[in-house]
């Protein structure tokens, strides 16, 4: 017998059939409110799904990416830039956050506190800096190149600053020279994270040097003033761009405009003004009278110096690559030279072995704020020295908080090549009280380092039972 298979949908069991015909209401309802809001969204978003698709077809999704990371860098910098500025306002020591080190020929030079004599190293090599210093230096490198196709094996890092901020993290500003021909200057920031470029310029190589005027107040000293005139004639032969303002004080004034006279017609040099003030020397007022002395274009960089000082080729390039006019000012840290006499024993000596950055030499001065590069616009700005300071010190660290305070970005870094001459120290008993001890604390620190000091007392005494 054979089975007939009917087209007919097999009828629902009797006791089931009246429960399908009289589906429940709500349902239904809930169901076509579903579809009508699926309806409206698949309206709604066809536009932006066609938008869409023709960006896929466009295959600029990695662009689009890009963009977003760059924008994502942009934002990181503009946040980390915020941290590395000196805020003097939440802080109580500002001079700890302006202090750098720097990176010259393979070497660190730091400082420490002037007490811990035990704890200072002139060059220092630390093991975990250099390998940060070293990634920093890659990192720089590589952003370079990206701007620049030029080959990686012509460039060296000719000078580097860094600083250690323990709540921030680390910032580095370093100096490369292209096959001697192009220069340029990166400042990286590593905020406890992966290094971040804050900025990259080219700057200006040394066929194009920016002028710089040295300001030097003199007050007797003649024979410091010969040796000072030849460092400037070294100088000027190698073809800086420099000019040269002497703020005479004192009554003999005209055998000391008898001296630069006879220097610039027997080396030709012209670049230089004399001002004579007849009046009992003050160094703030003597550099603010140098500095408004100047005639010339506006912006122009100026060194703030002493006769007693020795510099080079190299600290006038870091000069100008740490200034930057409207935004920071260089505090360089000089090398202080020990008494000579006590230094070598008494014996014969050359130049090339006492002006060397050693223990044995001397010291780094870092209670000494004198030596400034900045341009006159921005000493103007802080409204400059405080002229009512009389006599020895207090003008130089006054300027300084002058420049924290109108949020300048102050940069404070042992230089190698910027040295302080030894030379006996007159402390007159007419300072005030805190000028005198000043005074005297400064002549006994730069004498002799602690064990030099220490050999010629006891060779010399009783003391102890010597």
């Amino acid at each position: 017998m054979k089975t007939v298979r009917s087209n007919e949908p097999t009828p629902f069991p009797p006791h089931l059939r009246d429960s399908v015909e009289r589906p429940s209401r709500p349902c239904c309802l809930a169901l076509k409110r579903m579809t009508d809001i699926l309806r409206i969204y698949m309206e709604t978003t066809q536009d932006l799904r066609e938008q869409v698709a023709v960006f896929q077809s466009l295959n600029i999704t990695e662009q689009i990416n890009d963009l977003a990371e760059q924008e994502k860098k942009k934002f990181a910098v503009e946040n980390c830039s915020s941290y590395f500025t000196n805020d003097v306002k939440n802080i109580t020591k500002p001079e700890k956050y302006s202090l750098y080190q720097t990176f010259s020929n393979g070497y660190f030079y730091e400082t420490f506190p002037w007490h811990k004599l035990e704890k200072q190293n002139s060059k220092s090599k630390s093991y975990h800096r250099n390998i940060d210093f070293q990634r920093a230096v890659n990192f720089t490198l590589k952003e370079i190149l990206k701007v620049n196709k030029l080959p990686s094996k012509y460039f060296h890092v000719e000078n580097a600053w860094m600083k250690y901020d323990e709540i921030h993290g680390v910032e580095y500003k370093i100096s490369f020279l292209f096959n001697k021909t192009r220069s340029f200057l990166v400042e990286v920031v590593k905020p406890f994270g992966p290094q971040i470029l804050r900025e990259l310029t080219e700057e200006p190589f040394r066929q194009n040097k920016e002028l710089i005027n040295i300001i030097v107040p003199v007050s007797g000293r003649a024979q410091r003033l010969h040796e000072f005139l030849e460092n400037i004639r070294i100088i000027a032969k190698s073809g800086e761009n420099i000019f040269l303002t002497i703020v005479i004080y004192g009554a003999d004034e005209n055998d000391i405009k008898k001296t630069v006279k006879k220097f610039s017609v027997e080396n030709n040099f012209k670049s230089y003004d004399i001002l004579k003030k007849n009046v009992p020397f003050n160094r703030g007022r003597a550099l603010h009278d140098g500095i408004q002395r100047w005639n010339g274009y506006k912006n122009v960089l100026m060194f703030f110096c002493d006769v007693d000082i020795k510099f080079d080729v190299s600290f006038l390039n870091r000069c100008r690559q740490q200034t930057v006019l409207g935004k920071s000012v260089y505090f360089p840290i000089l090398f202080s030279l020990y008494n000579p006499k006590i230094v070598f024993n008494g014996e014969n000596y050359s130049n090339s072995k006492y002006f060397e950055v050693s223990e044995n030499n001397g010291i780094w001065r870092t209670l000494g704020y004198g030596m400034v590069c900045t341009y006159k616009p921005d000493y103007l700005a802080v409204h400059g020295f405080n002229l009512r300071i009389q006599g020895w010190g207090g003008e130089d660290v006054s300027l300084y908080y002058r420049y924290l305070k109108k949020n300048y970005k102050v940069i404070r870094a042992p230089d190698p090549n910027l040295f302080h001459v030894w030379h006996p120290k007159l402390c007159l008993k007419t300072l005030s009280k805190r000028q005198y001890e000043t005074c005297i604390g400064s002549m006994a620190r730069y004498e002799g380092s602690q064990r030099q000091l220490g050999i010629l007392l006891f060779a010399n005494s009783t003391i102890n039972g010597w």
